[in-house]
């Protein structure tokens, strides 16, 4: 899961900031394209529940996953890791995010 460490954007333009700090990347592979298509979404976690509050979609080529380093103890964690890497890639290069000033880690 990513963090987010102040208010964040998930696309540029937009009037929604979420102030959660959790974020889920759920992800689907397309091996015709080889493109991994991401759901990014903010996660609210209280101490009765955690469900996603919105999502926004973006996609990924393989090689962009594949030059990534991978970390983890497994290899869907360390495929899992490579992606997030992207994710907050993505979520750095917003130029709403850079104005905010809002740091992403794992």
């Amino acid at each position: 899961m990513i963090t987010a460490d102040a208010s964040f954007y998930l696309r540029d333009n937009e009037y929604v900031t979420y102030t959660v700090e959790d974020i889920a990347c759920v992800y689907r592979y397309d091996p015709l394209n080889e493109l991994f298509l991401v759901d990014i979404s903010p996660v609210y976690v209280s101490a009765d529940e955690q469900r996603t509050i919105n999502s926004a979609g973006i996609v990924l080529t393989k090689s962009a996953v594949d030059a990534k380093t991978p970390s983890g103890s497994d290899p869907s964690d360390e495929l899992l890791y490579q992606i997030e890497e992207c994710v907050i890639d993505y979520l750095d290069g917003l130029t709403s995010n850079t104005l905010a000033g809002v740091g992403f880690t794992h």
